[in-house]
This record gives structure tokens, sequence and C-alpha cells, in this order.
């Protein structure tokens, strides 16, 4: 018998998604991975995660797994737009810079990830019907 689906196994999921070469803290992949169980569990089906032992009570098919690594990927872009964003342009209460130019690019393609990342033809519900 299989062992139970745990945190890392999520993790390492997620790890498949962005193209980057920094690590990420802890406390950052741990909120997103709590925001992506959220977010399936709210849309699809719950998935009884037990916090303390940081693992799931049965085994996870593999597209769940992938799903949830694919939703806490959509956080980490997300994330990287407000930061683009916040280099790209500076908004002051009385002035605003921005700087259009070179880092269009980079904030379209962050929003087309996400888009494409939760298209309804690229969501699906995987839960079985009662």
């Amino acid at each position: 018998m299989a062992e139970e689906t745990n945190y890392n196994d999520v993790l390492q999921s997620f790890h498949t998604h962005p193209m980057t070469k920094h690590e990420f803290p802890e406390g950052l992949e741990s909120a997103w991975f709590d925001s992506a169980l959220a977010y399936y569990e709210l849309d699809i089906e719950p998935l009884n995660y037990d916090r303390n032992e940081r693992e799931f009570a049965d085994v996870l098919p593999s597209h769940v797994v992938y799903t949830l690594g694919l939703i806490m990927y959509k956080e980490y872009l997300t994330r990287e737009l407000s930061r683009v964003e916040k280099l790209v342009g500076f908004h002051g209460k009385d002035i605003q810079l921005i700087d259009k130019h070179n880092n269009k690019e980079l904030v379209d393609y962050a929003r087309s990830e996400i888009k494409r990342i939760f298209d309804e033809d690229y969501y699906v519900n995987y839960s079985d019907p009662d």
C-alpha cells in the first residue's frame, strides 16, 4: 500500500512550474500551499489534510497533486506580477511615473500566465458527481 500524499509531494509539483533559479522562503511556500488547498477545497472537494502531520488522509491522484501545484504557481505569479508592477511604475499622491516600454512585456507575460492557468477551459472540476 502506498503512503499518503504529503506536503512535499505538492511542493515538488509546484517546483516543476516556476521558471526561476531562486529558492523561495519556506513560509512563503507554505502560505501558497494553504491558499491552494483552500481554493481546491472551496471549488472542488475536501481533501482531509492534517496540518500537524503535513499529509493527506489518503493517497491523492496525480491530477489533484498537479492541480494543487498549479494553484500554488498561480499564487507565485500573482506575487511576481505585483512586484513587477511596482518596479515598472511609481505611484505617489501627486505624481505617477511609469516606465511603460522596458517592462511591459514582463507584465503582459505574467498576466497571460495567470489567465491561462485559470481559464475556464483549463481548470476542470475533477470531483465525482453525487
